[in-house]
């Protein structure tokens, strides 16, 4: 008598491309965001914000507007200090794991994650003044940064996909 079918014998190591996958996936996400924020924000505009003349929730003085797009400008370029400083941290980990694959792709994904998080961190801002002032400028702008901090957040992983690779860099 043959023994009942039997799972092929799992393989205790991690597969180090999983996390490179996922990664993608959550930055092809990420791409998509940006359009849910203007369609939320068309929404808003088209049922609340134009029976009330336009205004927004807290109608501003062009000067009070200025000091509110100063802040916006101050966020981005904190946020992209952020984001230079993650990718150093971040490539740093990677080459000290570079020699365990799976631990260097999960620091990938954690990388994509948080750079990605920054993106959507302005984009959510952009929304916001918009939702005060109702001016589309600056949330369509938070957009298109948003795509640029989604550029340095796509996950190349050429350091998990080519181990050697990390070692003829240095």
């Amino acid at each position: 008598m043959s023994e009942p079918d039997k799972p092929p014998p799992q393989d205790s190591s991690p597969d180090p491309t999983e996390p490179i996958r996922r990664a993608r996936l959550l930055w092809h996400l990420c791409l998509v965001l940006p359009f849910v924020y203007i369609g939320i924000a068309e929404i808003v505009d088209r049922f609340l914000f134009a029976p009330n003349n336009g205004l927004g929730l807290w109608p501003m003085r062009s000067d009070s507007y200025d000091w509110t797009i100063r802040i916006l400008i101050a966020l981005v370029v904190a946020i992209q200090v952020g984001v230079v400083v993650l990718h150093l941290v971040f490539a740093r980990r990677i080459r000290i794991c570079s020699l365990i694959p799976a631990r260097a792709a999960r620091l990938y994904w954690w990388r994509t994650a948080a750079v990605a998080a920054c993106g959507d961190t302005v984009t959510f801002f952009g929304l916001i003044v918009f939702l005060l002032s109702a001016r589309w400028p600056p949330l369509l702008g938070c957009c298109i940064y948003a795509y640029i901090v989604y550029a340095q957040a796509y996950p190349r992983a050429h350091l998990v996909e080519d181990p050697q690779a990390g070692e003829e860099r240095k």
